[in-house]
């Protein structure tokens, strides 16, 4: 394949292989951190020789893939946050404890079902101790409260629950899908049990959300219907939180553009 013939190409899978590698196979952050330091000191000395050799060797490229595969798994142990000494899992006795005071700031804003409205939190503080770490919230619904802004920070007192098992193989593993996005618990909340302590915008999520609203906000003067305005949300502003049919429409529209492509490719042949 003459695609492989690129160098930037071979050195994209190997960073994926890398992925893939840390993705399935625990391996400490220090050991990866380690061999990612050897590997770029390695690759140093090999292209200083191979630059004073008249004859190519393969040694500094086998040397690049190799710094290539420990960068994709020391990328995975960076991401996953229970690997750093300030998670807040480390300030854990038990899940089932009295409970804990709690320091939190919004994150994102999760699909509301029935009788709870969902967030995804940053833990900020666990009793005295700075932490860090992401926890899925749920709020009991209150028609005269509204739905909390991302980057607000609260404080509340409560204790970490597990999250959620399926009760049937056939059910979807929600469990397992947020542990992915390296949510490990979650607390379940009523909002006379929080505590404003700001209400600023300062992280990139808080300006990216406050952008979506105002976008919104003009949106609206056009009275798009709410189908069209979830398909614009999902399209275009990465909002994902609106029923089944907008994905379904958004599906439909993909299927026709790939249609569309092919009936025209089709017609250039001719």
């Amino acid at each position: 394949m003459k695609i492989l013939n690129f160098t930037i190409i071979k050195l994209t899978i190997c960073l994926v292989i890398g992925i893939l590698i840390g993705y399935f196979i625990p391996i400490p952050i220090m050991m990866a951190m380690y061999f990612t330091l050897a590997a770029s000191l390695l690759l140093g000395i090999t292209y200083f020789i191979a630059r004073k050799q008249f004859f190519k060797t393969i040694w500094f490229g086998i040397t690049a893939f190799i710094l290539m595969i420990s960068i994709g798994v020391l990328t995975v142990n960076i991401h996953n946050q229970q690997n750093f000494n300030n998670h807040y899992t480390k300030h854990l006795l038990n899940e089932d404890d009295s409970g804990h005071a709690i320091t939190f700031r919004i994150r994102e804003v999760l699909k509301s079902n029935t009788f709870y409205d969902k967030y995804i939190i940053d833990v900020l503080q666990v009793d005295t101790n700075r932490t860090q770490g992401k926890l899925l919230l749920s709020i009991a619904k209150d028609t005269l409260k509204p739905t909390l802004n991302v980057d607000a920070i609260f404080s509340t007192k409560s204790n970490f629950k597990s999250l959620g098992y399926p009760l049937n193989p056939f059910q979807f593993d929600y469990e397992s899908y947020l542990e992915k996005k390296y949510i490990y618990h979650q607390v379940s909340l009523k909002p006379t049990e929080l505590f404003l302590i700001s209400d600023n915008t300062h992280t990139v999520f808080g300006y990216a959300n406050a952008t979506r609203q105002f976008i919104n906000s003009k949106l609206k003067k056009y009275h798009f219907k709410p189908d069209e305005l979830a398909v614009i949300n999902a399209l275009f502003l990465g909002q994902r939180q609106d029923s089944v049919k907008t994905f379904i429409a958004i599906t439909e529209m993909q299927e026709l553009y790939i249609y569309w492509l092919f009936q025209d490719s089709t017609l250039e042949l001719y």
